[in-house]
């Protein structure tokens, strides 16, 4: 994705906040219990710090994630206007839905220091779909039918509750395809996913 839109003329922005792999434990589990807050802090900052360079323009920035990073498309464009344009690739919309149906209900419990039951504020405050109707920018959702780390559910649920809002969002549904698809994915499956991103994010 990010050679490919780099030779489109587009600027990329490839971050590992707080709460990613490279920097040590402390680093990587310092956003634990609390997705969104320190980690949304260091990718909204690098933002400002980059958008602040001649050569963008700091009214054309887009957002884009999988996975965890999908998590976090979606919670920065429910809690912040900053981005035109969002695609939230095998993302988390409901943490609790996700404790519910992921193949890593353990992992979940692990990240939230219990089950959604034994931390329901905790499940309910860092959900995206708990801050949906705040979201304006416009959101293509990608995600994989036989997806089962980060279960379809999660994209449904925020297409469904955009949709129901009025909002500007798309959907691709990639059949036969399991999680992190741009890494293994079927090749036709890829080209689908690459064109439908090609697609939505110029932003004229």
């Amino acid at each position: 994705d990010f050679r490919r839109m780099a030779e489109q003329g587009q600027r990329v922005l490839f971050l590992n906040p707080r709460g990613s792999q490279g920097y040590g434990e402390a680093y990587a589990i310092a956003n634990r219990g609390a997705w969104g807050d320190l980690d949304a802090s260091d990718l909204l900052m690098a933002v400002e710090v980059a958008t602040a360079r001649p050569d963008v323009d700091p009214d054309r920035v887009a957002v884009m994630g999988e996975s965890y990073g999908g998590f976090m498309t979606n919670w920065l464009i429910g809690t912040t206007k900053r981005f035109r344009a969002a695609v939230s690739q095998s993302c988390i919309s409901d943490l609790r839905s996700e404790f519910l149906t992921t193949d890593d209900p353990p992992g979940m419990g692990w990240e939230f220091f219990g089950a959604p039951w034994e931390q329901p504020e905790r499940y309910e405050h860092y959900s995206p779909i708990t801050h949906v109707q705040a979201v304006t920018t416009p959101l293509l959702l990608i995600h994989s039918e036989l997806d089962g780390n980060c279960p379809i559910n999660q994209s449904e649920q925020m297409y469904m509750a955009l949709t129901v809002l009025g909002r500007e969002v798309e959907f691709l549904r990639l059949p036969g395809e399991g999680h992190l698809i741009n890494l293994v994915g079927r090749p036709s499956s890829r080209l689908a996913r690459a064109g439908a991103v090609d697609r939505f994010l110029p932003l004229e």
